[in-house]
C-alpha cells in the first residue's frame, strides 16, 4: 500500500465539514447496504443546529481583530468620535493629532475622562500606538474627545470589543 487515502470526493454533499475519501488501496465498503467502494468519514451531525447563533462564535460585525479608523477633528468642544455600541467597548489602539493653537485634549468614555489632558502647543502634534490598547470606554459608551481651544485634527484607530 503506497497510499492510505487515494482521493477525496467533492461530488458528495456532506454537511458540517465531513468528507468522503477513497479507501485504502484494494478495499471496498458497504454502507447501509450500498457498495460505495470507499470509506465515509463523517463524524459530524447532518442535522441543522437547533440552538445558538453561528455568528455568535465569530461576532463578524464586531470582530476584535478588526481595526477601524475615524477622523479626529474638533473645534473647542466635546465631540463624539465613535458612537456607542450596546454591550461593547471601544478600544483605542492609536491616535494622531495636531493642534492649530495651544490646547488640552482629553479622550472620554461618554463624559468620564479615560486619558489625562494631552497638552499641545500651537501647531504641535502627538501620536501614540499600542496594539494592546491605549484606552477603553465603558460598556455601551461612546468615545468622545474634549478640546479646550483652537482646532485639533488627525485620526484614531480603534477596535470594538
Amino acid at each position: 500500500m503506497s497510499s492510505m487515502i487515494t482521493s477525496c470526493y467533492s461530488d458528495k454533499s456532506i454537511n458540517n465539514g465531513g468528507v468522503r475519501v477513497g479507501a485504502p488501496l484494494g478495499v471496498t465498503g458497504l454502507i447501509n447496504g450500498v457498495d460505495y467502494g470507499n470509506y465515509v468519514i463523517d463524524t459530524y451531525s447532518m442535522a441543522t443546529p437547533t440552538t445558538g447563533n453561528v455568528n455568535t462564535a465569530y461576532a463578524y460585525e464586531y470582530n476584535q481583530d478588526v481595526v477601524r479608523t475615524a477622523v479626529l477633528g474638533a473645534d473647542a468642544e466635546t465631540k463624539e468620535l465613535v458612537a456607542a455600541v450596546a454591550g461593547r467597548q471601544i478600544e483605542v489602539v492609536s491616535y494622531v493629532m495636531v493642534a492649530s493653537a495651544a490646547t488640552t485634549a482629553t479622550f472620554k468614555s461618554a463624559t468620564t475622562a479615560i486619558s489625562s489632558g494631552i497638552t499641545l502647543a500651537g501647531s504641535g502634534g502627538v501620536s501614540s500606538t499600542n496594539n494592546q490598547g491605549l484606552m477603553t470606554t465603558a460598556l455601551g459608551e461612546a468615545l468622545q474627545i474634549t478640546n479646550s481651544a483652537g482646532t485639533i485634527n488627525g485620526h484614531i484607530s480603534y477596535k470594538i470589543n
